[in-house]
């Protein structure tokens, strides 16, 4: 009888620790999920923070790419509207009175008109023999 009793309790004792192990398990399963929603919810977020800040610099930048190409159209504008100044008031192949309408030439930091085209070819050639034509100034013959 002993020996039955003792089975008894030896398997009543067992029931009770599977018992216990199986609510351990269960809180520790618990705990899992919930730290787990926990820090899903939590990533979630952070995914949304960097979407909403990835948006808003792609405003700043659709912005600052805007301004840019504005300011380019001003300045553009602006140097189209700089009109240069000739530095000489007659022609130095022909000795006439300059085209305002026909291109110029830089030259030693002087823009340098004439009377027409064919008249660039030439000063193109030997640029210091024409200037010698002009005075300093540029406004009369030599």
């Amino acid at each position: 009888m002993r020996t039955k009793l003792f089975v008894a309790l030896f398997l009543t004792f067992s029931i009770l620790i599977v018992a216990q192990t199986q609510e351990k398990k269960t809180v520790v399963k618990e705990t899992i999920v919930d730290s787990t929603k926990k820090n899903l919810e939590n990533t979630q977020e952070k995914k949304t923070i960097v979407k909403e800040t990835i948006e808003t610099t792609e405003t700043i930048v659709d912005s600052t790419k805007k301004n840019v190409e504005k300011t380019i159209k001003k300045k553009i504008t602006v140097e189209t509207k700089i009109e240069k100044v000739i530095w000489n008031k007659l022609c130095p192949i022909m000795g006439e009175e300059i085209d305002p309408e026909v291109e110029t030439v830089e030259y030693k930091d002087k823009t340098i008109g004439f009377c027409c085209k064919p008249c660039i070819r030439r000063f193109n050639k030997d640029p210091e023999k024409h200037l010698k034509s002009l005075s300093d100034d540029g406004q009369t013959l030599r």
